[in-house]
């Protein structure tokens, strides 16, 4: 049976609800309305080898056969997605569609991940948005995707407390917790690039002065944020003479003008430079630790 949607020949059949439903893209292909009936009939003792339980024409007997055919209907029936299931499914694709192009294999992969937390009850009482949503979150940062909480707030309507509680359990289902631990530097430097507008190809240079700056930070046991990459950021772009306005870094990672001109301040002050007159450093030097 070829899909109409997308041409796939495979397809799977829900017997609680009498669909074949495309496996790739989830179509409804067609509709079996059928009507099952069972009865019971016993021979030689009530609960004997004899007792006989019929499903239409088909017939299973013992007690011990019925028992296992009903194992096998339980388990055929984990293998297809309840309504709210598919609702979840579809909304996280939905969520991740700013951050990630969509491909079969993504679809197939969150796939994956929600039909393992559904069998073992990983995000139970929790509501569609925000299963969705913490799952979204937890494939981005799995993937490291950035993307702040605020912004992925403003994308799913669905508070980012929430958001993280429900990323945090499956991030521990999967012995993953340390994702939410872990930054990527030179990820968060080419967002801000990317999302400031100025023309930079050559980009190694801010990377190095960043890297620069996260050493300073760390060797002073000082933890670096994204308001201090930003900073840093900032800082190197003026070196080299490149145009980026504090506003679209700011933005970029969620904090205020504010307090990005404040972490551009306490960068100069412990790497030693003067912040009137950035233009007039040279990036190598203040690497190599020149000052002039």
């Amino acid at each position: 049976m070829k899909c109409m949607e997308c041409g796939s020949t495979e397809s799977s059949f829900d017997d609680r609800l009498g669909y074949h439903i495309c496996s790739d893209c989830g179509l409804v292909l067609n509709v079996e309305i059928f009507e099952e009936t069972s009865s019971a009939m016993e021979s030689d003792s009530k609960y004997g080898m004899g007792s006989t339980i019929q499903f239409g024409n088909r017939s299973k007997t013992s007690v011990k056969h019925s028992l296992r055919l009903n194992h096998i209907k339980t388990e055929a029936k984990s293998k297809f997605w309840s309504e709210g299931d598919i609702a979840t499914h579809n909304t996280c694709m939905m969520y991740l569609s700013p951050y990630k192009p969509y491909k079969l294999s993504l679809r197939r992969e969150v796939e994956h991940y929600y039909q393992e937390l559904q069998r073992n009850r990983v995000l139970i009482g929790l509501p569609t948005e925000v299963r969705a949503a913490g799952l979204a979150y937890f494939i981005l940062k799995d993937e490291s995707i950035f993307v702040s909480l605020k912004s992925l707030q403003k994308t799913t309507g669905v508070h980012r407390s929430k958001i993280m509680r429900a990323s945090k359990k499956i991030a521990k289902f999967y012995r993953k917790s340390h994702i939410f631990g872990v930054r990527d530097v030179h990820d968060v430097v080419t967002v801000c690039l990317d999302k400031s507008g100025a023309d930079i190809k050559d980009r190694n240079l801010i990377f190095a002065f960043v890297d620069y700056v996260s050493n300073y930070y760390e060797s002073v046991n000082v933890r670096v944020g994204n308001g201090e990459i930003a900073g840093a950021v900032y800082i190197a772009c003026k070196m080299l003479g490149h145009s980026v306005l504090q506003r679209e870094l700011a933005s970029t990672v969620n904090i205020s003008e504010v307090t990005l001109r404040i972490h551009i301040r306490k960068i100069c002050e412990l790497i030693q430079i003067e912040r009137t007159i950035l233009n007039k450093y040279n990036v190598n030097k203040i690497i190599g630790g020149i000052r002039e």
